[in-house]
Formats: C-alpha cells, structure tokens, sequence
C-alpha cells in the first residue's frame, strides 16, 4: 500500500544524513609498500589523491577496522565503494572549510564528521515543499492509499517529499563540488578489488551482454513472497535472452546500499551494457516486467 511506502521511506533527514556520515567515514589490513609507484603515480600504499590529500591504505583500515558490524556487512563485497565514501567524505570536508564550517584542523575523525554533518544540514535545509505539491501528490496517488482521508496523511507526504528533495539538493551538491575537485585514484588496487568481486551473481548477470532485472527483497516481506512465483516464470520465460536475479537484501547488503534501496522490493532493470535503464519499488505485476523488458529489445 502507498501509506505504507510512504511511512517507511519517511524519516528524519537530520538524523538520517547523520548515520549516513558515520556510515561513510570509518577503515583492511594492509603493510606499506615503501615509495614504490603505480601508473599512477602513487604509492603503493596510496590508495586515493583528493585535491593533494591523500588516503593511504592505513586510513582506509583505521576506518574500516571502527565500523560498525552491520555497517561493514553493507560493504563487505564492496571495497572500491568504501573507498569511493572516503574520498567523498574527504571531498565535502575540503568543501566545509573553504565555506568556514570546519571545526580544528587536528580534530581527527569527529571533528571531519561533524564538519561534513553540518555541511550537509546546510546544503539539505534549502529544500522545501509548498502545500501545492503535497496536494497534488495525493491526487495523483488517491487510488493507492486505500481511502486514507489527505489530512490524515498530509504529514506523512510532506516529509516524504521533502526527503526527496533534500536527498536532490545534496546529490546536485555532491556533483557540483566534484566537478571541481581534481581526483587520483590507485586503478592497480581497484582492479584488484573488481577481480575479487566480479564472482557474484549480479556482476557475473550485468556483465553478460543481456538485459537484466534484480529484484532485492527479503523471504519476510508479504509482497515479496508474491513477487517470488512471477520472477521464477519469467527466468525460465526469458532464459538466455535476460537475466532475472531475486537476491535476499540481507546478503546483499552493499548491493542495497550502492543502489539506494529503501523498499522491499525493488526491482531495477539494467541495459545489456550493465547500466541503470527503471526501477520500481514494491509490488510489480508480470505484464509491467514484460513491458520493461521489451523496451529493452527482449522478446
């Protein structure tokens, strides 16, 4: 039901960007390699340049080794997006102190956190939504929320949409700052990471020259479950013209968090090049799948 996805995907942004920060910024074992250099140019036991900054392997591990366990399992098979995290922590930080929000240069890692958090709450608090759109946005869904009166949800709408547009303002933010930032990265360990997770499912799926559709949701969630019999008939359906990947959300976690999964399910549809082509949270019908994939020349 449209209430329900609209309760569940509401949350407070402050609170919600502040778990993200703490999420990005915390570190894998590694011994340094003396000054020998990649093609890059970097040291071996440089993993990341941002603007002269560097990000060693040994900040990379300080980080990882203080993350939360629930935390790490969302990155376990997914080194090169932790990596990625760091430099955009490390990015926004910069950005901060250019904009004198930064707090004392030694402050270590909390005083980058909160640097960052404030930085962020900025950027998030030019977002607004007018009565206008909360209206509008109930007519146009009045059909999916089951007779829910709009005041008694006009709450609920307003802070989804409003997350939605925070979310909009900081993501337009994140790529206006880098844009501008001069970015070196270690491409001889990143390929090493890719060799090290190019065995799982959805890689090997993505990178097979076929449309694919994933569908990440859990054996718990009711429209899951009826979703679960439709997929199995279309892989056999579809079998060596598409791929249709049911993954549990609870053992991909990193899948889920690189592709900001916030409702169960959600299927994505990606290109035979592996790229991003629609997606749709929650219950999808069997003739809807079909559309999409004929859109993307499967027959």
């Amino acid at each position: 039901m449209l209430t329900d996805s609209i309760i569940k995907k509401s949350r407070t942004w402050k609170l919600a960007a502040a778990a993200v920060v703490i999420c990005l910024v915390i570190g894998l074992a590694f011994w340094a390699f003396g000054n020998i250099k990649n093609s890059q140019g970097l040291e071996r036991n440089t993993l990341a340049v941002v603007n002269n900054t560097k990000i060693t392997k040994q900040d990379f591990d300080e980080r990882w080794k203080q993350m939360p366990e629930e935390m790490k399992s969302a990155f376990k098979e997914d080194r090169e997006g932790f990596l990625e995290n760091l430099i955009l922590i490390e990015m926004l930080y910069q950005e901060a102190k250019q904009q004198g929000i930064a707090v004392a240069e030694n402050g270590g890692k909390e005083a980058k956190e909160q640097a960052v958090q404030e930085l962020a709450y900025k950027v998030a608090s030019t977002a607004a939504v007018t009565d206008t759109e909360i209206r509008s946005f109930y007519d146009k869904n009045a059909d999916k929320v089951n007779g829910v009166k709009f005041e008694d949800i006009r709450a609920e709408i307003k802070e989804y949409l409003l997350t939605q547009k925070q979310d909009a303002a900081v993501e337009a933010f994140i790529a206006e700052i880098k844009a501008k930032t001069t970015i070196i990265k270690n491409e001889d360990w990143l390929k090493e990471q890719r060799r090290k997770s190019a065995d799982n499912p959805f890689t090997k799926a993505v990178n097979n020259g076929r449309p694919t559709v994933l569908d990440l949701g859990s054996n718990s969630c009711v429209p899951c479950k009826m979703m679960k019999p439709i997929l199995d008939e279309l892989d056999q359906e579809y079998r060596n013209k598409a791929n249709v990947l049911v993954l549990e959300i609870g053992d991909y976690r990193d899948l889920a968090r690189q592709y900001k999964v916030r409702v169960m399910p959600t299927q994505i549809f990606f290109d035979k090049s592996g790229n991003e082509y629609w997606r749709h949270e929650g219950f999808l019908a069997k003739e809807e799948i079909q559309a999409k994939l004929k859109e993307l020349g499967v027959e």
